[in-house]
């Protein structure tokens, strides 16, 4: 057996250390060191930015008035609130969802400002303004009922003119048979007294 060289030795040497089930030896690993504890404060985020709604529109405070007016009872001033929300809208759809609610306050027969031809129009106004829009259909058929209604109420019109006028020549004509029948009294009467004399 020969000798080993200074060289092989300290290469085995290394190998024993480093590979642990190679060798008698242990080796310690040393052993990690604790973390202090922190001393600072944690960091502190700032607040997220509050964000402030935009003011109301002018729009937007007239449908919030017309809306408590409508609430309140007070349908005129309603009417008024909306219609000046109407002139204000820019977008086609909530300009005729507006006309919608003014044509339906129109109809209203419970309404001291109830006006059929007004509220044609503004339903009119909603069916042309958004005629895909969600009311659309509803606003036409009422369009439609109230054509229907108006043309009625003419008709009822002219036949209670023509009825006026029928009771007035009716009277006319008992006023004429009243005279005639005092002058047939009269006519009688004289007749009477003619019989009576030789």
């Amino acid at each position: 057996m020969g000798r080993t060289s200074p060289r092989a030795a300290y290469v085995v040497a290394m190998l024993s250390v480093l590979l642990p089930g190679g060798c008698s030896r242990t080796v310690r690993r040393p052993e990690p060191r604790p973390v202090p504890p922190q001393t600072t404060s944690p960091v502190q985020t700032a607040p997220p930015p509050l964000v402030t709604p935009p003011p109301p529109s002018e729009l937007d405070l007239a449908m919030e008035a017309a809306t408590k007016a409508r609430a309140a009872g007070d349908r005129v001033g309603a009417l008024l609130l909306y219609e000046k929300a109407a002139s204000l809208a820019q977008e086609e759809g909530r300009r005729a969802e507006i006309h919608y609610m003014i044509g339906l306050m129109y109809a209203d027969p419970a309404s001291e400002a109830r006006d059929l031809e007004r509220s044609r129009s503004e339903l009119l106004s909603a069916a042309i303004e958004a005629p895909e829009g969600p009311r659309a259909t509803e606003a036409r058929v009422f369009v439609s009922l109230l054509d229907d209604l108006i043309v009625m109420r003419a008709q009822l019109a002219e036949l209670k003119t023509q009825t006026d006028a029928a009771r007035a020549e009716v009277a006319a004509l008992k006023a004429r048979l009243d005279e005639k029948e005092k002058e047939l009294a009269e006519i009688k009467k004289i007749l009477l007294q003619d019989k009576g004399k030789p």
